[in-house]
């Protein structure tokens, strides 16, 4: 039965929060493009696709690297307004109810998670963290839907940046 992650959901390079890689028995599908927005509306259809007409743009499967995204916390009102759509078939776990806010794919806690493709072909397959990878998807089936954003937040880093761009190059100021 699938389990829909829900929340507003980024990749905050600021915070330099790196990779992490899908280990066995997770197929982890991903509905918008990095650094692409999912809309409400588009998330209630995704959750209410009983038939699954509604695909992916990308499913990661054991050994792909992804992201570690994190999942921030809905609003109570929000949470309201999803819970208003039909239950499709699957198990809804919002974050800010069912999940902790600031909640990362993986944290990689005690240094055992696969935070590269090297990692994993070297031995670390499973992730013992407390991130949505190590904690929630193990009492799952492993068919995980990011229902959120998958926004990339370069704010930080552009208004932290000592560079400008010339035509051509790029120059120190």
């Amino acid at each position: 039965m699938a389990t829909y992650v829900i929340g507003h959901g980024g990749w905050d390079l600021a915070s330099d929060p790196g990779e992490t890689v899908i280990t066995p028995g997770i197929a982890f599908s991903f509905y918008e493009d990095t650094g692409q927005v999912l809309t409400f509306g588009a998330a209630m259809r995704i959750m209410d696709d009983i038939q699954n007409e509604i695909s992916p743009g990308f499913v990661g499967t054991e050994g792909t690297l992804v992201p570690n995204f994190t999942l921030s916390a809905l609003s109570g009102e929000e949470i309201g307004v999803l819970n208003q759509s039909p239950q499709g078939g699957g198990v809804r776990l919002y974050c800010g109810d069912a999940l902790p806010g600031g909640l990362q794919l993986c944290t990689n806690s005690n240094g055992n998670c696969p935070t590269s493709i090297e990692e994993y072909e070297n031995g670390k397959q499973s992730h013992d963290c407390e991130g949505l990878l190590g904690v929630y998807a193990q009492n799952t089936d492993g068919d995980l839907h990011w229902i959120a954003c998958a926004y990339v937040d370069l704010n930080a880093i552009i208004a932290n940046a000592n560079t400008t761009v010339g035509v051509g190059e790029l120059q120190e100021t």
